[in-house]
């Protein structure tokens, strides 16, 4: 299974991610300075780092081949202002597969029209969520 953190910041989660078993790990971030941090991060772990890939970019200008793994993506959205959050809704529904693990910091109430909202109990997952907000 393949983590994805949209909005991955400097790339700590990710590193969780592999850490606590995941395969392989995706993460997208648009504002440069934390994308920068995040490669300066990761090319230090010479153990891990070609486990994780790194896009520099906007979430809705994914190909949507970037989700074509059986993925667990994580969203922290709080931010996000409300027609965001929706459109995000929207991309990912269109662009995942009905095995797609979903985790949001703030689910829009019309999520529950889509096919993404599932309630999963994962030994590995609470851990990544758990250390991603120690951090």
């Amino acid at each position: 299974m393949t983590f994805i953190d949209l909005g991955s910041g400097d790339g700590k989660a990710l590193t969780y991610a592999i850490a606590n078993g995941f395969k392989k790990a995706k993460g997208v971030e648009i504002v440069e300075e934390r994308h920068n941090m995040a490669v300066n991060t990761i090319n230090k772990l010479d153990d891990i780092k070609d486990d994780i890939t790194l896009h520099k970019g906007d979430i809705f200008e994914l190909d949507p081949s970037f989700f074509k793994d059986k993925s667990a993506i994580f969203v922290s959205n709080l931010l996000f202002p409300p027609n965001t959050r929706q459109q995000l809704v929207k991309f990912l529904s269109d662009n995942t597969t009905d095995d797609t693990i979903l985790f949001v910091s703030r689910i829009p109430h019309m999520l529950i029209y889509y096919k993404l909202l599932q309630l999963v109990i994962n030994c590995y997952i609470p851990r990544i969520i758990q250390n991603y907000i120690k951090l």
